[in-house]
């Protein structure tokens, strides 16, 4: 095969078909079979796909006499390429022509070398130097004749670079492929005429999809809340594994990049499980756990939105939607105010107020007796660092090493290893004062009766290994469990839900779980040996990695996919989730973006005042209400809701806690305030990160080891906050402060611009 050809409305047509955007869709893969001459047929609606014996041409209905051409001769991508990064470089190829043909702005990735045109395809994180040459309207006179114009021919593809003298591609190939296009036409004008006619259109629809203008772009939540038989036809093929998986004994792991698709996976796996069950007249019981209120509030409208309600009062197929928390709480009869807060998330933050206390009154009291005792990397800390990171340290501490490694057994506890960016908790003697701290902790919690997240989940646990509910098990027991964002859950948490289950003794788990490391704020330690990793590893269970990611921008996909490589470099405890970074944006969606940018300013009054510009713009640009515009705060809280307000010229809906999430963001005039902690799991068309500079992000610290902890979670603030962006990501900081370090390696790669 010697070229493929495009007319201008059948470029239009590809470039807006999502299923043509990753490979992961089975339409794709059928598209680049065809291509390599793998199969011998490709339909799609709205055009034809005409096999030549020298070529294969791709004509829409408006049989336009604007063409692209490759010449496969010239332009070997078929051999150099790999399928996946065939289709990459066919659709970078047809936007670029679309762009042209309509005299449009290029992107970055995009340059015009007079009469050529230079275009790289490939993400930065995939770390591939491959250019693609065009000709551009290259010189042929009986194209041009016969009333060809603006004609692209793409001669070149390698990573050699830019050649040394002037290029003149042969337009042999070029010449043969727009002939035969020209003489095809009439041919295709009868196709398109006998199928769009009223009598056709109907059972064919082949009316042409053309590129609109972004303000028609449908809801982005359109997708999650269509009946499951309208989602279904819209999965990826890792979805649909998922999704479809027949097998409901083995354990399946869904891991991905934020926005890739997870939760969704896994409520409608879900509702097919139970529509299966229904179908086959069996009991069949669900439980699906979320980290929050809020989240589960958002999973259980999906659900009910999807299908249709039709399991509310159902008995003999049933879904329990709920918090882990709550769950516990309701079997070992706690009411909320027995707890330190009814959600999860809030109990956590309350957590730290608590140790607050505790460790200003120990201090006091005993620091001076336990200092010369103590390591020289814990005095370090205790002696300069400020109380409140300290405070973070320690809560840490307590969740991750005491009650999740140890089980609050002071014997286990101090034969661990330090968290590698936690507390130095080094030697005996440092693991006996923080365990002083940690046992006053505990006895506040008693003397409040009241228990926090781990007390509640150990006590469930202790109930669930008695001989009661072993009794009850088959009974009251789950036939499938359903967990999102596992990476939230502590190692506690983690270990209840194989005691959720109906059977005993069983070899392996029902259970489909979400998992993004890189969103779990703080380092987690040796990830190697906790519940997750001891259960379930990758090579042990049904493993399903998503890798296009559905809710961002290329450009904002590649920025998280800078910032969690940025993280997995320094740390190796921190977990970049992206194996390449690909958006499966259509065209149409692509006309929303921008790169990823970073504004400094003067002072932090010039940085707040410059708020409105930023906000009015993104409103303009999407044509949406405020509500879908997100202003996510950094460092301390010296910059609050009214100063927010009074710069922006909107009102504000603060995101306080995640509990006043669902109610609050559906107030559409009030752009929604947050902090990175309280914006999981939510999403926006436009974001802006307010006060990331140094001493901000991270904050600053006195020394070392409290700096690594604070810059672990500096990455993962800016990963989550970015990754909650669709189209565009702004990023203001303070100029006096500094460009924030965090951001140094993104800038470098070019993946943030300044």
């Amino acid at each position: 095969m010697k070229y493929i050809l495009f007319e201008q409305s059948a470029a239009e047509e590809i470039v807006t078909k999502v299923e043509l955007q990753s490979f992961e869709y089975e339409l794709s893969k059928l598209f680049v079979a065809f291509i390599r001459e793998e199969k011998d047929n490709f339909k799609m609606k709205g055009i034809i796909a005409d096999k030549q014996r020298n070529g294969i041409i791709f004509a829409g209905p408006g049989l336009h006499k604007k063409i692209m051409v490759i010449d496969l001769e010239q332009c070997r991508i078929l051999e150099d390429a790999n399928d996946t990064e065939l289709l990459l470089i066919l659709q970078k190829l047809l936007r670029f022509s679309i762009r042209y043909w309509n005299q449009q702005s290029f992107t970055s990735a995009e340059n015009i070398v007079n009469d050529k045109a230079v275009i790289f395809p490939f993400p930065y994180s995939q770390k591939k130097a491959y250019r693609i040459a065009i000709a551009r309207e290259p010189h042929c006179q009986r194209l041009q004749t016969r009333g060809i114009s603006f004609a692209l021919l793409a001669y070149k593809y390698n990573d050699k670079g830019a050649p040394k003298g002037i290029e003149i591609p042969d337009i042999g190939v070029y010449q043969k492929a727009g002939e035969t296009y020209l003489n095809q036409i009439h041919d295709y004008k009868k196709h398109f005429e006998l199928y769009s006619s009223p009598s056709q259109h109907e059972s064919h629809n082949t009316n042409p999809m053309h590129l609109v203008e972004a303000k028609t772009l449908s809801p982005d939540l359109a997708f999650s809340y269509m009946t499951l038989a309208q989602q279904r036809v819209r999965l990826t093929d890792s979805q649909k594994k998922v999704v479809d998986s027949e097998d409901i004994t083995a354990p399946i792991r869904v891991e991905g990049p934020a926005g890739t698709g997870k939760t969704v996976s896994l409520i409608m796996r879900a509702a097919v499980l139970l529509a299966n069950a229904r179908e086959k007249n069996l009991p069949f019981k669900v439980v699906f756990f979320a980290h929050s209120k809020t989240t589960e509030a958002s999973i259980k409208l999906i659900f009910d939105s999807s299908t249709n309600g039709q399991w509310e009062n159902d008995e003999n197929q049933s879904i329990e939607i709920t918090t882990l928390q709550e769950y516990c709480a309701n079997y070992i009869n706690l009411n909320e105010t027995q707890i330190i807060d009814g959600d999860a998330y809030e109990a956590k933050q309350y957590q730290l107020l608590i140790i607050q206390d505790i460790y200003t009154k120990i201090s006091a009291q005993y620091y001076k007796t336990y200092r010369p005792h103590l390591s020289e990397e814990l005095k370090n800390v205790l002696d300069n660092e400020d109380p409140s990171r300290v405070v973070s340290l320690l809560q840490h501490e307590f969740s991750i090493q005491i009650k999740g490694y140890s089980a609050e057994d002071f014997d286990v506890y101090k034969n661990l290893s330090a968290l590698s960016n936690g507390l130095p908790v080094i030697t005996e003697d440092d693991k006996t004062y923080v365990y002083k701290l940690f046992t006053e902790y505990q006895s506040y919690l008693r003397r409040e009766s009241v228990f926090d997240t781990d007390d509640v989940v150990l006590e469930a646990i202790s109930r669930f290994r008695g001989p009661l509910w072993k009794r009850e098990r088959e009974q009251n027991g789950y036939d499938y469990i359903f967990v999102d964002e596992m990476h939230l859950f502590n190692v506690n948490e983690q270990q209840i839900f194989h005691y959720l289950t109906k059977k005993i003794n069983q070899e392996s788990i029902p259970i489909c779980f979400a998992l993004d490391y890189s969103q779990a704020i703080g380092d987690r330690g040796d990830i190697s040996n906790n519940y997750i990793e001891r259960e379930f590893p990758a090579g042990s269970v049904i493993s399903q990695e998503y890798s296009t990611v559905f809710r961002s921008s290329q450009q904002i996909a590649e920025l998280c996919a800078s910032i969690t490589a940025s993280g997995a470099a320094l740390f190796n405890a921190f977990i970049n989730p992206y194996k390449s970074a690909l958006s499966g944006f259509t065209a149409r969606e692509d006309s929303f973006c921008r790169h990823p940018k970073l504004y400094m300013y003067n002072s932090d009054r010039e940085m707040l005042s410059s708020l409105k510009s930023h906000i009015d713009d993104m409103i303009k640009t999407f044509q949406c209400n405020p509500n879908e515009i997100a202003v996510i705060m950094f460092g301390p809280g010296e910059i609050d809701a009214d100063l927010i307000s009074e710069n922006s010229g909107h009102p504000v809906i603060e995101l306080i806690s995640k509990n006043n999430v669902a109610e609050n963001t559906k107030e559409k005039s009030c752009i929604v305030l947050s902090t990175p902690e309280n914006i999981n799991g939510l999403e926006f068309k436009g974001v802006i990160l307010v006060g990331v500079d140094e001493g901000r992000v991270p904050v600053t610290s006195q020394n070392d080891i409290s700096e690594n902890f604070m810059r672990f979670k500096a990455l993962n603030q800016l990963y989550l906050a970015c990754s909650r962006a669709r189209f565009q990501v702004r990023i203001l900081g303070n100029l006096s402060r500094g460009v924030s370090s965090c951001l140094n390696y993104s800038l470098g790669n070019g993946t943030l611009v300044k």
